[in-house]
């Protein structure tokens, strides 16, 4: 597993997430996607998803988005339930404790752009009952600028025990079902919506 520096994983994450969003854009059913706000940020929404149902416009689909470099490796899933631990600070939790604000899920590997797709409500409720079968994790982090560090904190919990609940899965740079550059809406493939 190779290592990168806070700026090179960031740097992925942000063209991961590009891609995210250009898949969820082709879907036959999505009109618009918008990025969230700093304040929704904070909530644990990174998109929100304008879909139809027929000839009705939707409520717009708030979805967190996790990439992860590790996944094709492991098989588990990293689940945070603690962002920054410190000694001498305040604690902030984890994605997991956001999730509720979230419709849905959208879990995507960095390396592969294998996409997993969930209810959060779904997802949060299975992660609860397995957690006590699952490892925990620490991770020490830094800043950019290597000023200052912390601990992450969470579980990790295999593929296997949330195939079930899963509501799609696939790969969002296998486009073939929906073409970005021509701007042609998939057909098939993951529906996004309520």
């Amino acid at each position: 597993m190779k290592i990168f520096t806070f700026q090179e994983q960031f740097k992925r994450q942000e063209e991961m997430f590009d891609l995210c969003v250009g898949w969820l854009n082709s879907r036959q059913n999505v009109m618009s996607v918008t990025r969230a706000d700093k304040e929704e940020e904070r909530r644990g929404i990174d998109l929100k998803v304008l879909t139809t149902s027929g000839n009705k416009i939707q409520a717009p689909v708030p979805i967190q988005v996790k990439v992860d470099f590790h996944i094709n490796v492991t098989a588990n899933f990293a689940v945070e339930t603690v962002s920054e631990a410190r000694w001498d600070g305040e604690w902030k939790p984890g994605w997991l404790s956001l999730l509720h604000n979230a419709k849905l899920l959208l879990y995507v590997c960095g390396n592969t752009g294998t996409y997993r797709l969930y209810d959060s409500q779904q997802f949060y409720e299975r992660v609860m009952k397995v957690s006590a079968q699952c490892r925990a994790f620490s991770a020490y982090n830094g800043s950019a600028n290597g000023g200052e560090y912390w601990h992450g904190m969470g579980i990790l919990v295999p593929c296997m025990m949330l195939d079930t609940i899963m509501l799609g899965m696939g790969n969002i740079w296998r486009l073939g079902v929906g073409n970005l550059k021509t701007g042609e809406k998939a057909t098939e493939g993951a529906h996004i919506g309520a």
